[in-house]
């Protein structure tokens, strides 16, 4: 349920009286800001909660207000955690016979967002800043939207050895081309992009540019796949909908709906299941339409109390409170962004995540910045506690027979084995889920990449920030007259994990209940898309290409990002009813306002939105974004501050009040900034444990849970297995 909170009590029907009729019931809620806390009674829109989750601030121009991924985002981060907290609260339950409430904060699942805007105030005292299509990396102002002969790409030249190989084959096309400007002949797996200075950087830039401009992007991205660089065309609607990875994937389910009348494509599965696949079980329905059918069903099986509340449940022991996913055990390969957020995810909510690492191929987010103190360490990037949180570190070189036999032992003792390589790379590596399953037969298994295993580009090798041009993020971000911009994170690094959890669970349930495992193959665009559904949709129904609209709305007005005291200081404000204009009218001192016949009706507002937002601003300029925002909610407005990493972590009361940033003790990083998570359980905890130093837990996994004796240990140490 989703009413404000409180409201279903009212009504005789919260969870205090549903759990009283039926102790095994689960009530999942989803509010703006929760059930509890001083901001529990705001209201929220999709702009005022990405505002005060913190997603707004750094998105967009500099010379512009913040600016909002143009479909609505924040509900569907809390419908995703909601999911995962359903799920979770089941898996309890199939234990212990007994429900509980899943308490879910909208503002909170936004603030998984700005993990990064986190890390480096907590770190360093530094605010993100807007840069439109450019990045802040290594020294440099790097562009990252790109023009092309017929629209955009997604590109930024990378360098090193782990990424300079995924640069050379462009300069090198670009010599077959004749139009290298030397840069086929720069070593790019030992080029030090940050030793660069801005005027060399800058003529790398250029000579890209130049080249892109002479192709199409579809060009670009084909050759890309061909020749593996890393790049990505920027799609609007109706170019996803003819993507042919998608069709490769049989993505697309085609629907008929009564009151359409014609069949039209809708948004698919997010992974591809097997043996059971994801599917569509019917079309949304019509308001009402089953009514006879659930009442006859009830009348049909009558359930007594008893049966509801237990089934086939043994009940538990009563009185403690355990995290709700303990007892699950997962082996877990996954490296990067978004794979890492899955599994600490559920190892924050009790799962035992067993994450096998190694110093032949530090992962990512370890060589990251910040860095505690400004100094480099593979154990000292603010950003590591971020994505492993509660995770055991095992340090295993796979690539060695010792380390192989080793993991052969892990996957024996898991329910999960999750990795996020490039496709087949755990094929080669002879993980292949068939392999798996040879070693224990109900395992469940989760390959999470760019597109997934299968398609003509399944071996595109990229990351997350590449997907928000193919997925439509940066076609939907920015303004009308100006091109597409950034949106302020890798997005699909934030919506592609909580499939992954969601998939875990219902693959765990389903395991409980067949006895068999599952192979999940995610492709994080896919994913990704289902965030853009709407805006699919209205191409595949309507035929309407859904674009940049900057902040504004079709459905409110005044609907904005406003200027306030102080340097670059914003309050988000969206007014969606007459009841909320007049409020706002009155509140401000301006009761002329809404009889002022160019703003008297949401129609008339929509039509002078200019003149609107002048008036709005002319208000908003003398006042804080605080004031704003107390003012407003007070009454009834909804209206919430743009916050910037500063006022996540120091200021905001309501996640404080939820420990949003839980302060743990880690060996290097010292007091480490964590993240606390959206979801709150009435029977069960959510345990933030401190993130590993690499390798921390390899005699613990080893001699603890694999039971390895003292001489075997030392074996396989000197092996080289464990490096």
């Amino acid at each position: 349920e989703s009413f404000p909170p409180g409201y279903l009590d009212g009504l005789g029907l919260g969870y205090s009286v549903l759990g009283e009729v039926n102790p095994a019931i689960i009530v999942v809620s989803i509010t703006p800001f929760g059930s509890s806390g001083p901001y529990r009674d705001f209201k929220g829109s999709d702009l005022v909660l990405s505002a005060m989750g913190g997603a707004l601030f750094n998105s967009g121009d500099a010379d512009r207000s913040p600016v909002r991924i143009s479909v609505p985002q924040a509900y569907l981060y809390g419908s995703s955690h909601a999911a995962i907290g359903a799920l979770a609260a089941l898996w309890r339950r199939a234990r212990t016979g007994r429900g509980q409430h899943v308490d879910v904060s909208i503002q909170a699942a936004m603030a998984q967002l700005v993990d990064i805007d986190v890390v480096h105030w907590y770190y360093g005292k530094k605010l993100m800043a807007r840069k439109g299509a450019f990045v802040d990396i290594l020294g440099h102002i790097a562009r990252q939207i790109y023009s092309c002969k017929d629209g955009y790409v997604a590109f930024r030249p990378a360098s090193g050895q782990r990424f300079g190989r995924l640069t050379a084959p462009l300069a090198r096309w670009m010599a077959e081309k004749g139009c290298s400007d030397g840069l086929d002949s720069l070593d790019w797996p030992t080029l030090d992009i940050a030793k660069l200075s801005d005027g060399e950087f800058q003529k790398i830039e250029a000579a890209f540019g130049r080249f892109f401009l002479g192709h199409t992007k579809t060009e670009l991205a084909q050759e890309a796949v061909n020749r593996h660089f890393m790049l990505c065309e920027v799609a609007g609607p109706e170019e996803i909908v003819r993507n042919e990875q998608l069709s490769s994937r049989g993505y697309w389910v085609e629907l008929e709906h009564p009151e359409i009348g014609k069949k039209f494509l809708y948004p698919g599965a997010p992974y591809k299941i097997t043996p059971v696949p994801w599917q569509i079980s019917r079309r949304a329905p019509l308001i009402g339409e089953h009514t006879g059918e659930v009442l006859q069903e009830l009348v049909k099986r009558r359930p007594t109390l008893a049966s509801v509340a237990l089934g086939n449940h043994a009940p538990g022991p009563t009185g403690e409170l355990v995290a709700p996913l303990k007892g699950i055990k997962i082996l877990d390969f996954m490296w990067g962004g978004a794979g890492p957020f899955a599994t600490c995810a559920l190892a924050c909510y009790g799962a035992q995540v067993v994450r096998v690492e190694s110093r032949t191929a530090v992962d990512t987010t370890r060589t990251a910045i910040p860095f505690k103190d400004g100094k480099p360490g593979e154990n000292r990037s603010g950003q590591v506690p971020m994505h492993h949180a509660s995770k055991l570190s095992v340090a295993i070189n796979i690539r060695t027979a010792q380390g192989r036999e080793v993991v052969k032992k892990l996957v024996r003792w898991s329910d999960v084995v999750t990795e996020s390589f490039g496709a087949g790379t755990m094929k080669k590596l002879g993980f292949s889920y068939d392999n798996l399953q040879r070693i224990k037969n109900d395992i469940i298994m989760v390959s999470s990449c760019i597109f997934g295993q299968t398609g003509p580009r399944a071996t595109f090798r990229g990351m997350g920030w590449h997907l928000s041009g193919p997925a439509g993020f940066l076609h939907l971000t920015g303004w009308p007259d100006r091109g597409p911009v950034l949106p302020h994170i890798a997005i699909t690094d934030h919506i592609a994990p909580w499939y992954t959890a969601v998939a875990i669970l219902a693959g765990m349930d389903y395991r409980r209940r067949t006895g068999h495992g599952l192979y999940i193959d995610q492709s994080q665009f896919e994913a990704g898309l289902s965030f853009l559904s709407t805006a699919l949709l209205d191409y595949t129904v309507n035929g309407n290409v859904q674009s940049r609209r900057g902040n504004s709305s079709h459905r409110a007005a005044p609907h904005g990002i406003y200027p306030c005291i102080g340097k670059d200081r914003w309050c988000a404000i969206t007014v969606y009813t007459d009841e909320e204009w007049h409020s706002l009218c009155q509140v401000v001192g301006r009761p002329s306002w809404a009889r002022d016949r160019m703003f008297s009706t949401l129609d008339e507002r929509l039509r002078n939105s200019g003149e609107l937002d002048k008036v709005v601003t002319e208000w908003t300029v003398k006042h804080t974004a605080e004031d704003v925002m107390n003012t407003l909610q007070g009454a009834g407005v909804p209206a919430g501050v743009v916050q910037n990493g500063e006022d996540m972590v120091d200021k905001d009361p309501q996640l404080k009040h939820q420990e949003m940033w839980p302060i743990r003790q880690h060996p290097e990083l010292g007091a480490a900034i964590h993240y606390g998570w959206p979801v709150r359980f009435s029977e069960g905890l959510v345990e933030v444990r401190p993130a590993p130093c690499l390798g921390e837990h390899t005699e613990y996994v080893c001699r603890e849970i694999l039971g390895m004796s003292d001489s075997e240990f030392i074996t396989f140490v000197n092996s080289g297995g464990s490096e």
